[in-house]
C-alpha cells in the first residue's frame, strides 16, 4: 500500500482532518473523495484502509455502506 498522507488542518474531536468548505467545516478525507472520486452516494461511508484518521491519501479511501462500517 502507499504511504499515508496526513492532513496538517485541525482535527475534530475525533481526530478527523477538517476543512472549511462552502461555509462549515467538513472532514478533509470526505472532501478529497469528491474531488478525485466525485459526490458521496447517500449512505455512504467513507472509509480508511489505513485505519488512519488523519490520512487524506485517496488510495486508501474506500467506501462502504453504513452497516458494513458497523461490522468493520
Amino acid at each position: 500500500m502507499t504511504p499515508c498522507k496526513e492532513t496538517t488542518r485541525s482535527l475534530d474531536t475525533h481526530g478527523y482532518g477538517k476543512v472549511w468548505r462552502n461555509g462549515k467545516y467538513k472532514l478533509h478525507h470526505r472532501v478529497v473523495w469528491e474531488l478525485v472520486k466525485g459526490p458521496i452516494p447517500e449512505g455512504l461511508c467513507v472509509l480508511h484502509k489505513c485505519d488512519n484518521r488523519k490520512c487524506i491519501n485517496p488510495d486508501h479511501l474506500i467506501g462502504e455502506s453504513k452497516q458494513d462500517n458497523i461490522h468493520r
